[in-house]
């Protein structure tokens, strides 16, 4: 193996200090007072629905560009808002800016606790790595806030590229940003229909970060800690 390409979103950051607490701290700075958990499910569901309206979608559903990426985080922060009767009464458009402008500044994610280790330990393998990921541009100062672009060869964002995952182009810049052909590279993300299926498509060998014990469909390796990936691109 030559690369490593990776997602970023439940892969190397997560929000902080929760999902939950994210949308509970912005709600209690407009006024209302929300407890995280109540946020917890009804965002993930939201999430998961976001993700399948972009799959269902075909390749219109897979376009994207940040205002188009902005209109889907109106969608998903509707639903949110649907799903919790404590909200009944609060204005939308001013919640979903506070919300959106939280999402996109480096306070409201952090890197899980394997992400820079993994990241040294891939590039000390003499490994090439990309993030390939399907947020908005500010997703590069994200990183840089963090400091992990240092242990980076490319950042690959969809509403840069044009295209979201699972489709194949998003794979295919991120090859040719650390020059690999898919046969020299592994993809590893937290989604199945975005990560796992979108780089077999590719021709690139998925490998599901699986940190809850999820298992991988047949034929494909997971993972529960990102340490784990340089010894298994070592043994590819």
């Amino acid at each position: 193996m030559k690369a490593v390409l990776l997602d970023a979103g439940l892969t190397l950051l997560r929000a902080n200090p929760s999902l939950g607490g994210v949308y509970s701290g912005v709600t209690a700075r407009l006024g209302l007072r929300v407890p995280p958990e109540a946020f917890e499910a009804a965002a993930e569901a939201a999430f998961h629905v976001m993700g399948a309206e972009h799959r269902e979608g075909g390749e219109p559903g897979l376009r994207t560009s940040d205002d188009i990426e902005r209109e889907s985080w109106r969608r998903h922060a509707r639903r949110v808002m649907d799903r919790v009767p404590a909200m009944a009464g609060l204005d939308f458009g001013r919640w979903f800016e506070a919300l959106y402008d939280e999402f996109g500044a480096s306070r409201a994610w952090e890197p899980f606790p394997d992400a820079r280790p993994a990241l040294e330990a891939l590039r000390g393998a003499g490994l090439r790595v990309a993030v390939v990921s399907n947020w908005d541009v500010r997703l590069r100062r994200i990183l840089d806030e963090h400091g992990l672009t240092p242990l980076l060869d490319a950042v690959v964002i969809s509403a840069e590229v044009g295209w979201r995952k699972p489709h194949g182009e998003i794979f295919r810049q991120g090859l040719e940003a650390v020059g690999a052909r898919p046969a020299e590279a592994l993809h590893c993300g937290d989604s199945v229909g975005d990560d796992v299926e979108g780089a077999r498509a590719a021709g690139i060998r998925p490998v599901l970060l699986s940190r809850d014990g999820r298992r991988a469909p047949a034929g494909v390796p997971a993972v529960s800690d990102l340490r784990a990936l340089a010894e298994l691109a070592r043994s590819e």
